[in-house]
């Protein structure tokens, strides 16, 4: 049994046989020599405290039963870290005038309708600002582009005959209509209508411009004002179409107008001049001209962007920017430079291998770091074409990796990690601490969070496809994508997953953090059909989850749920659909605030035993949900004589220091004191005995 020793500051080519750092008989400088080296069961691998590898190790070899190979730290200062990123060296500043792009503004279909609309603006349009109506919910502008001057194009494909009518008010004048064009037409006949605002010229010019195929033209009517000797004018168009087909095309200053029926629909657009007090603030007429819709402001000048560059050869996977005050973001990747306008906004230029990322300041004074994550996947694990089992990883810092933190197989331990930001979309194989086919394995005594998918996992997706004896205790594990614990069945036709203990965890979601869609469960067990998670252990958690506390979902069978306090933001306390499901004990579980109600069980005969339980919210109505049937909070007696359950149990306030931090300590005057049932459990979470 031999220590073997890993420092960033050795001199390159040493045997790792000591913490020396220059010699060849020194400690190593990279991960690269350890996952080269061969180990004896019993032998440590020592990382030195303080220190940053950017590096994934894989476990080498593999050590055996009361000999496991360990992988731990030596010295003082902070836990060893394995980053899954780079650290751009330099960054070159660039102003960056954007390219106009249009998005939602002033006003919403809700306050446009099918009377004669009133629509005032919250605020002045900006100079340049082009504002677009649309009639239908069905019916989306997008991508305007600047020419010389503002041009507003309609082009439309019809297959019958119709009318195009526009309509314009001008500031202080009354509504007219400009230009009236009529035509019988094939499916192929397309009529363009164009009016110019004139931004660049002195004098407005208001004379329509047609341009067509087939049919005939009847120009400008009446109402127009040729020359608009003030610099502001607010022009309003209403474009009444006829029966269409099922798509249209803008041509010039518009991309694409999408709609999905062929009912006529009239669209609105206006035109502005610039931002001067003038500009009339209310789109009003005196007749209905359109049905519905929004505005959207078409940020025309907003001046130049702050952004900055940094050489990249490798496409990034994600970034995080970890602020001087050591908080860390997550990265938005855009899809264009133009896209870049909001703080840890970043954009790779593939061509040019750069990095471009949105700031203030220069990034290598604004922030620690700007952690830029590769496709590497992993940070600590076992090679699963290797059979190493028996390792100890303890005291490590993960971070900023696409995939997964630390994950290994059967008899092994993972503890006293810190482990965080992990993933790059739930799609990802993203977890923090895994143990796969982790028969008789430890998670213990970790700190996870901002993990994409689920801060600690197990399964058996590899030969022999078995988790049994599994225990993960004493972890705090919160803001996780998808759910906080994770097991399930392997998919594998000799999967088996039982036996397994989840116990002393303290289980969160901050306010702050949205988890991915719907999800956001604090501990999920999932079995499959032919392969049941069976006789799980659920005991002294502490849950505050944003959907469901504790999850039994399909084919769970036989688990024990004790002594958990749950509260949860959008979902259940504990859910236990029907599928596959039978045998569960549900005793002696606080659950407070739950939005959904406490306990959801649409098939109770899933359920073999519940009491003791005290179910309580001060915010909602539903207490539980069970066969169909909510029960609320006078409902105690129904909901006792329709299902059997909590003859002991409590309907009341379990008046606990804060549900909201949360802080399940009980208040002196809790009725929840000594009110439950002994089920073989000896101390609580803090280590203070159950008498």
């Amino acid at each position: 049994m031999a220590n073997h020793f890993v420092d960033t500051a050795a001199d390159a080519g040493g045997d790792g046989t000591t913490s020396d750092l220059t010699g060849v008989h020194c400690a190593w400088d990279t991960i690269a020599d350890v996952n080269a080296a061969t180990f004896a069961p019993g032998d440590s691998i020592l990382f030195k405290c303080g220190c940053t590898w950017r590096e994934t190790l894989v476990i080498p070899s593999a050590g055996t039963n009361g000999h496991p190979i360990t992988f731990s730290s030596y010295g003082t200062g902070d836990k060893p870290k394995i980053y899954g990123s780079t650290v751009p060296v330099s960054w070159i500043s660039e102003s960056y005038v954007p390219t106009p792009v249009p998005a939602l503004a002033q006003g919403s279909a809700a306050t446009i309708g099918t009377t004669p609309v009133t629509s005032s603006f919250t605020n002045t349009p900006t100079e340049g600002n082009l504002l677009v109506c649309y009639a239908t919910g069905t019916t989306v502008i997008g991508n305007a582009s600047i020419e010389n001057n503002w041009t507003l194009a309609i082009s439309a494909l019809y297959s019958t005959t119709a009318t195009l009518s526009i309509w314009y008010k001008v500031a202080g004048a009354a509504e007219s209509k400009d230009v009236t064009v009529t035509w019988t037409s094939s499916t192929t006949t397309t009529v363009k209508a164009f009016e110019y605002s004139g931004i660049l010229n002195p004098v407005l010019d208001k004379t329509a411009k047609t341009d067509h195929t087939g049919g005939t033209v009847t120009s400008r009517s009446s109402g127009t004002t040729d020359t608009i000797t003030a610099a502001v004018e607010l022009c309003i168009a209403a474009i009444k179409l006829g029966n269409t087909i099922s798509s249209e095309s803008w041509s010039n200053s518009f991309a694409t107008l999408w709609r999905t029926s062929s009912t006529p629909v009239d669209v609105v657009g206006s035109l502005t001049t610039s931002a001067a007090a003038a500009i009339e603030t209310t789109l009003s007429w005196t007749t209905a001209r359109y049905a519905g819709g929004c505005i959207a402001t078409f940020k025309s000048d907003e001046g130049s962007r702050s952004l900055y560059y940094a050489d990249q050869l490798t496409t990034p996977i994600t970034n995080w920017f970890v602020g001087i005050d050591e908080a860390i973001h997550w990265g938005a990747s855009k899809a264009s430079k133009d896209e870049l306008e909001a703080e840890y906004d970043w954009w790779f230029d593939d061509p040019n291998n750069r990095l471009y990322v949105y700031a203030a300041t220069d990034p290598a004074t604004r922030y620690s770091s700007v952690e830029v994550s590769l496709d590497n996947g992993r940070g600590i694990w076992v090679d699963q074409s290797h059979y190493y089992n028996y390792i100890i990883v303890d005291g490590f810092e993960i971070a900023f990796i696409s995939g997964n933190g630390i994950v290994l197989r059967e008899y092994s331990t993972i503890t006293n990690n810190t482990i965080h930001h992990l993933g790059i979309d739930t799609a990802n194989h993203s977890y923090g601490a895994e143990v796969n086919c982790g028969t008789d394995s430890t998670i213990s005594h970790n700190t996870i969070y901002e993990v994409l998918v689920a801060g600690i996992y197990s399964t058996g997706h590899y030969d022999p496809h078995t988790t049994e004896g599994v225990i993960v205790e004493s972890n705090t594990v919160y803001d996780c994508g998808i759910t906080l614990i994770k097991f399930i069945t392997s998919a594998d036709a000799d999967a088996t997953c039982a036996s397994n203990i989840i116990r002393y965890n303290n289980l969160y979601y901050t306010d702050s953090y949205v988890p991915t869609a719907t999800y956001g469960n604090g501990i999920l067990i999932e079995g499959r059909s032919g392969s049941a998670a069976d006789d799980f252990e659920i005991y002294q958690n502490i849950i505050r989850a944003y959907k469901t506390g504790i999850l039994l979902y399909y084919y769970t069978t036989n688990a024990k749920v004790y002594n958990n306090d749950i509260t949860a933001k959008v979902g259940y306390g504990i859910s236990v659909p029907p599928t596959g499901s039978s045998g569960d004990i549900i005793k002696n579980n606080i659950i407070v605030d739950s939005a959904l109600g406490g306990l959801f069980a649409p098939d109770k005969a899933v359920i073999s035993d519940c009491d003791y339980n005290c179910w309580y919210t001060t915010t909602g109505t539903v207490y539980t949900l069970i066969d169909g049937v909510s029960y609320h909070s006078d409902d105690f007696a129904a909901y006792k004589a329709a299902t059997g359950w909590d003859t002991h149990g409590l309907w009341e306030d379990p008046l606990i220091t804060s549900a909201a931090t949360p802080d399940f300590h009980l208040l002196p005057a809790s009725p929840c004191i000594n009110a439950g049932v002994d089920v073989g459990l000896t101390e609580d979470i803090e280590g203070n005995p159950i008498r």
